[in-house]
């Protein structure tokens, strides 16, 4: 058997298992025995409150956290970069794209963030429970 000319996109994973950790892993390329994607650990970053919901691209990693913190990191160095409150309650849900954050929370709201000048734009209340999914599309 062979190896395998396919070019695969390399992507990554981040995860909170203890609830002040973040773990950020790469995924590689796949095993020529098992057929499925490495996954290498590469970065971890600890926070000092608990953190419920991460995103990440290929510059920063940024974390939603029980505090109502947004907090950004540097994926590379894993130093964060800066704090944003956001929330009266815990964040529970967090995506981002280009200079859009967007962040939904225990308190029944939706806010949404410029990366690039650290101010919320707007929120969205009325919601009836806690926001448990945001994202943004093109």
């Amino acid at each position: 058997m062979g190896h395998s000319e396919e070019v695969f996109r390399y992507d990554a994973l981040a995860e909170s298992r203890d609830e002040r950790r973040i773990i950020v892993r790469e995924l590689g390329k796949k095993s020529e025995f098992t057929d499925k994607r490495l996954l290498c650990p590469q970065l971890e970053l600890t926070d000092d409150s608990p953190v419920n919901c991460v995103a990440l691209n290929d510059e920063e990693v940024i974390s939603g956290n029980s505090n109502g913190m947004i907090k950004i990191w540097n994926r590379m160095s894993g130093k964060r970069k800066e704090s944003l409150t956001s929330h009266t309650g815990s964040i529970q849900c967090i995506s981002f794209q280009n200079n859009l954050i967007v962040v939904g929370g225990v308190d029944k709201t939706v806010r949404v963030w410029d990366r690039v000048s650290e101010s919320e734009l707007f929120s969205l209340q009325g919601h009836e429970t806690t926001v448990e999914q945001v994202m943004i599309k093109k």
